[in-house]
C-alpha cells in the first residue's frame, strides 16, 4: 500500500494538471473571443479529461503487500502530462461569424460623347424640360461658354439628351405659381387714328429775280411767296407735282416747264434752260390737288432779251381771293470759299467761289478783286448759280494781296478778306 506522502504527491500532481488544463482553456478562449468577436464557452470535457486522468493515475498504482519501489514524485506529474498533451483539445468552431463585406469598386466611366474637351471627372447629365445652357450654367456656378466649350456644342438643348457638368446639380424646388383667373373685361374698341389730309391752299407770288435774262444762257430764277405747295401741318411743301412754269407772251404763247431744284412753302429755286426762245413771259405756279383756286400767275415777269423785248407791266397781279402780296426784299450774297488761294502772275486763273445768294445768272452780277490804295479789278465771271460762281483772274494782275467782293444786281455786296494772293512768278 502506498503510503500518505505519496498520497498527497499523486494528489498535488493532479491539481497542478487541472490548474493547467483550465489556464490552458481559458487563453484559447480568449484568443478565439479576439479573432472572431464571439465569446466561446469553455468546453465541458476538458474539465472531464483532466478530472479522469487524475482520478487513473491515481488508481493506476494498486495497492500491494509486496515491497515495490515507491515511485518518485516526479514521475506520476510527468505521466499525467504526457497524457494530457496527447490529447489535444477541440477546436471550438464558431457558426456566427459575420461574413465580410466585399470591397466596393469604382464603376467606370463611359463617355456619351466623342468631345476631346470633357474633363474626364465630369459626370453625365440628362436634359430636363426647361434646361437651357443659362440656367444649367448658373446652377453649376460656371458659363454658358465654359460649358460649350467642354461639350464641343452650341445647339439647343433637347429633353432627355446628355451633357457633361462639374457636377450633377440639385434639382431646383419648384415654386408656386398663382393662376390667375381670368376676369370679364369688355373688349376694346379699335382707335382709328385720324390721317391729316393736307388740302390745296391758293398760292401767291411776291417777287421773282431776277426780272432779266440773257438769250442762250442757263438762269436760275428763285420765287419767293406763300403756300407754294400741298402743305402738311408743319407747313412744308410734301407733293412732288408741284409745278413752275413760263408762258410766253411776246411773241407767241408757247410754254415751258421749269425744273424744280428747291421748295418750300415760301420759296423755290428753279432752272430755266438755255435753249427757251428770246420773249417776254409769264410765270406760273400751280399747286397739285383741286384745281380750283390752286394757281398763280405773274404778267411779264421775266425776259431774256430785255432790248427787244422789254416785258413791262404796268400793274402788279391780284389773284382771286388772295390778298395783295407784300415784296420780299431779296437776300444779300454771302461768300463762303474760293480757291485756289494763290496764283502767279502771268498765269490765268480760273476762280471758283461757293456761298449764297449770289444772282450770278443777271448781266449785272459783278465780281471784283481789290488791293489796298488801288482800284478794284473787275473779273470775267462764265457761269454761275444760286450757290456758286466761276471767274477769271487776269494774267497781268499786279502782285499783292486781295480782297474779293461780290455785288448782286441790287447792289447788295459780300467781301471777304485776304482771300488771294497773287505771288510774283520764278524762274
Amino acid at each position: 500500500m502506498s503510503s500518505p506522502s505519496q498520497r498527497i504527491i499523486i494528489g498535488v500532481a493532479a491539481s497542478i494538471v487541472v490548474i493547467i488544463t483550465i489556464f490552458a482553456a481559458l487563453f484559447l478562449a480568449t484568443q478565439d473571443q479576439q479573432l472572431t468577436q464571439t465569446p466561446t464557452p469553455l468546453p465541458a470535457t476538458a474539465t472531464e479529461v483532466a478530472q479522469s486522468t487524475a482520478t487513473a493515475t491515481h488508481t493506476s498504482v494498486p495497492p500491494t503487500d509486496t515491497d515495490t519501489p515507491e515511485p518518485t514524485a516526479t514521475d506520476s506529474p510527468t505521466a499525467v502530462l504526457a497524457t494530457e498533451t496527447s490529447t489535444p483539445l477541440p477546436t471550438p468552431t464558431n457558426t456566427d461569424t459575420d461574413t465580410p463585406e466585399p470591397t466596393p469598386t469604382e464603376t467606370p466611366v463611359v463617355r456619351l460623347t466623342d468631345c476631346d474637351r470633357t474633363p474626364l471627372e465630369w459626370p453625365a447629365y440628362q436634359i430636363q424640360r426647361g434646361d437651357d445652357w443659362q440656367s444649367l450654367a448658373s446652377r453649376v456656378d460656371s458659363t454658358t461658354y465654359d460649358l460649350q466649350q467642354a461639350n464641343c456644342r452650341t445647339s439647343t438643348l433637347q429633353p432627355n439628351e446628355y451633357i457633361y457638368l462639374p457636377f450633377i446639380p440639385p434639382t431646383p424646388t419648384p415654386t408656386d405659381t398663382p393662376t390667375i383667373v381670368p376676369t370679364d373685361k369688355p373688349t376694346p374698341r379699335a382707335v382709328t387714328t385720324p390721317t391729316f389730309t393736307p388740302t390745296p391752299a391758293q398760292p401767291t407770288i411776291d417777287s421773282v429775280s431776277p426780272h432779266d435774262g440773257q438769250l442762250g444762257q442757263e438762269v436760275r430764277l428763285f420765287i419767293f411767296g406763300h403756300n407754294l405747295g400741298l402743305l402738311d401741318e408743319g407747313g412744308i411743301r410734301t407733293e412732288a407735282d408741284f409745278s413752275v412754269e413760263l408762258i410766253m407772251v411776246e411773241p407767241n404763247s408757247l410754254s415751258f416747264p421749269l425744273e424744280i431744284v428747291r421748295a418750300t412753302s415760301t420759296d423755290v429755286e428753279a432752272v430755266i434752260p438755255a435753249t427757251i426762245p428770246e420773249g417776254c413771259y409769264d410765270l406760273l405756279v400751280v399747286n397739285p390737288g383741286n384745281p380750283n383756286n390752286r394757281s398763280f400767275l405773274t404778267p411779264k415777269a421775266y425776259t431774256n432779251d430785255p432790248l427787244k423785248f422789254p416785258c413791262v407791266t404796268n400793274a402788279t397781279p391780284t389773284p382771286t381771293l388772295t390778298p395783295t402780296p407784300t415784296a420780299t426784299p431779296p437776300k444779300a450774297p454771302s461768300i463762303t470759299e474760293c480757291i485756289p488761294k494763290q496764283g502767279n502772275v502771268g498765269q490765268e486763273v480760273l476762280l471758283e467761289c461757293t456761298g449764297q445768294n449770289f444772282d450770278s445768272s443777271d448781266s449785272d452780277f459783278q465780281v471784283d478783286l481789290r488791293k489796298s490804295g488801288d482800284s478794284d479789278l473787275r473779273l470775267s465771271v462764265l457761269s454761275g448759280t444760286y450757290t456758286n460762281f466761276k471767274a477769271i483772274i487776269p494774267t497781268d494782275i499786279p502782285v499783292g494781296l486781295y480782297d474779293l467782293i461780290v455785288t448782286n444786281p441790287d447792289e447788295q455786296k459780300a467781301v471777304k478778306a485776304n482771300l488771294y494772293e497773287a505771288l510774283q512768278e520764278t524762274e
